[in-house]
């Protein structure tokens, strides 16, 4: 490894997307609502509804019926279990591989949250999904993880068949498909982050879709002050039906004005991260017994993270031990999945120790408690892939420089590793 790849891999970003395409539109768009003093989505001195155009244009982007932003996908899912009438004690089976706040929310909203083994596609694994079923059951939150489609049709199939509500978290997989049909758009409600690591972005922020109109009506209560704005359902006293005790929940104009114009560079933002990472994956040639991470469906992932499934544990920890001997700033930013902070169950304390959300043990005093487990080796399966997985984020807009140092760097590596095992 000659010194000038190590100086090309410092001046890759962290995993950051959409931010990496900002220019004069988002600064113009944040100024446009500044100027016009109107941050507010709902009134202002010269309002231009900002929110409510984004709402419709993602309505026509993502093929659903009705899309309400609010300020983060934690909101998102919080006005979902809601609008799905979650309660106390109900069962809502979750991957354990994710992002934390899948299971806080439903913790905070006095759910219990099951764990279900993940496949090699790093989603919900549908032969484990069937023996996670009880009669407390009420949702499935299947999320699309590190850019790649869950298992979807399959997932929604088994709820219909089971009678269960699904929940589709998209917010690590925007703008992925599937034949003609988005991501986003196959569960009764489906939420997206817009948070700085994701592919739109406007520093945070979040959606919520649906083709349910009466869920649409039931977030869009939950979110505001707990009662809904539209006049006609006030005039003809369908009010009721929608009042409730609102979280605040509200995305405002300027945020709704940048992504506007992060969600025009989607597509151009999957399809040239699509492309660099099959020229990245090209060029390191055969891999073998080391494997990619399992592709569900033949239509492509997004793009956001290159992962490898080595056939044994050792042979993980030995290439992580060959990188950080020869990478010794990090340079190329990989990792062992296991350890990938609260994306993993067990390193969740709040969760591994049962933490109540309220004073007075809610929810866990309203359950048989001594049922759950989140401790590791809770899911064999998924512990055992993601410590076999050793992963590296590929941001936006690397440069061709930037994708052969990534390239000859895993080359190296792989080397390296078979040198010393194989």
């Amino acid at each position: 490894m000659n010194k000038e790849i190590f100086e090309v891999l410092e001046t890759i970003s962290k995993d950051y997307y959409g931010v990496n395409y900002y220019d004069n539109e988002e600064v113009d768009a944040a100024v446009r609502v500044i100027k016009n003093k109107s941050p507010f989505r709902y009134y202002g001195e010269h309002l231009e509804y900002e929110v409510e155009k984004l709402e419709k244009e993602c309505s026509r982007f993502f093929g659903v019926k009705n899309v309400h932003a609010v300020n983060s996908a934690t909101g998102a899912l919080s006005c979902a279990l809601h609008a799905l009438d979650i309660t106390v004690g109900d069962e809502v089976i979750i991957p354990g591989y994710f992002w934390i706040a899948v299971a806080n929310v439903c913790l905070i909203r006095g759910a219990i949250p099951v764990l279900c083994e993940v496949d090699e596609s790093l989603n919900i694994d549908l032969e484990d999904l069937e023996k996670k079923v009880t009669s407390r059951t009420k949702c499935v939150i299947a999320i699309h993880m590190d850019g790649a489609q869950a298992n979807i049709k399959k997932i929604k199939n088994f709820c219909l068949r089971k009678g269960l509500k699904l929940i589709e978290d998209f917010s690590q997989c925007m703008g992925g498909k599937i034949g003609n049909q988005m991501i986003g758009s196959f569960g009764d409600i489906a939420v997206a982050s817009t948070q700085i690591n994701k592919l739109v972005t406007a520093g945070e922020g979040g959606l919520i879709l649906t083709n349910d109109n009466r869920l649409y009506h039931k977030m869009v209560a939950k979110s505001d002050f707990g009662f809904p704005r539209n006049e006609a359902y006030i005039e003809q006293n369908l009010a009721n039906e929608y009042i409730t005790y609102g979280e605040g929940r509200r995305c405002n104009e300027i945020t709704a004005a940048i992504l506007r114009v992060q969600l025009r560079r989607l597509p151009n933002i999957v399809e040239t991260m699509q492309k660099t990472k099959q020229r990245i994956v090209n060029s390191i040639g055969d891999i073998y017994p080391i494997q990619y991470r399992k592709q569900t469906y033949e239509d492509e992932e997004i793009g956001t993270t290159l992962i490898l499934l080595f056939p044994t544990i050792n042979d993980a920890m030995k290439m992580m031990e060959i990188y950080r001997k020869n990478f010794l700033k990090d340079e190329l930013k990989m990792y062992l999945l296991s350890t990938f902070g609260y994306h993993v169950y067990y390193n969740c304390l709040n969760l591994t120790n049962k933490l109540e959300s309220l004073p007075t043990g809610f929810p866990w005093k309203y359950v048989d408690s001594t049922r759950y487990n989140y401790e590791r080796g809770t899911l064999p399966k998924t512990d055992d892939i993601l410590a076999r997985a050793v992963g590296i984020k590929l941001p936006a807009r690397l440069s061709s420089e930037q994708e052969k140092a990534i390239s000859v760097s895993l080359q190296f590596l792989i080397s390296c590793l078979r040198c010393d095992q194989y």
